[in-house]
């Protein structure tokens, strides 16, 4: 009786406890991308944060282009980039990803225009970057996986050693 009493009182905190946990997965997620036009081609990775809904921020780049490393530019940067990526199609909008060349000082932009429903590519040295301004492109994104927070894993854990650590104390007690 003892036990089911104690069980009866550590309910509400373990309600208490489960209620302020987060999801199993921080809102961070991977894309992979790959494009290619008239004299360009180019893949990677995108690493993004949660905006809203299906718009991600992207926090990081890594791939190449045309064989040289690609480093991500601020939002604003260039070609008024936002670096916003969406989980479905088109994938981009108008502001489009920002990055530059390890092997050079010139900065790229690969947006999608609506009005013609194409994404381009457009750089620093072609003038400004307005939309159906660049060079047409072809290609994909898509969303690789989410990245576990360690937060909630390290909740997880603990409710798991919390119970093995019942478990035994219940076998000893046999």
């Amino acid at each position: 009786m003892r036990t089911s009493s104690r069980l009866l009182a550590a309910l509400p905190v373990l309600f208490f406890l489960l209620t302020g946990a987060q999801n199993l997965f921080a809102n961070s997620v991977t894309f992979d991308f790959s494009f290619s036009g008239a004299g360009i081609s180019g893949s990677g990775s995108l690493s993004a944060t949660l905006v809203s809904g299906s718009e991600f921020l992207v926090t990081s780049i890594t791939g190449t282009q045309n064989g040289s490393a690609m480093t991500l530019l601020a939002p604003g940067a260039y070609a008024s980039n936002n670096n916003d990526v969406f989980t479905s199609g088109p994938f981009l909008n108008v502001g489009g990803i920002s990055f530059v060349l390890a092997s050079g000082t010139t900065d790229y932009n690969v947006y999608y225009n609506a009005a013609t429903m194409s994404y381009f590519e457009c750089n620093s040295t072609e003038g400004p970057c307005n939309p159906g301004v660049g060079t047409p492109i072809k290609g994909s994104i898509r969303e690789v996986a989410a990245v576990p927070e360690p937060g909630s894993l390290m909740l997880m854990g603990s409710g798991l050693v919390g119970l093995a650590g019942m478990a035994r104390r219940k076998l000893f007690r046999s």
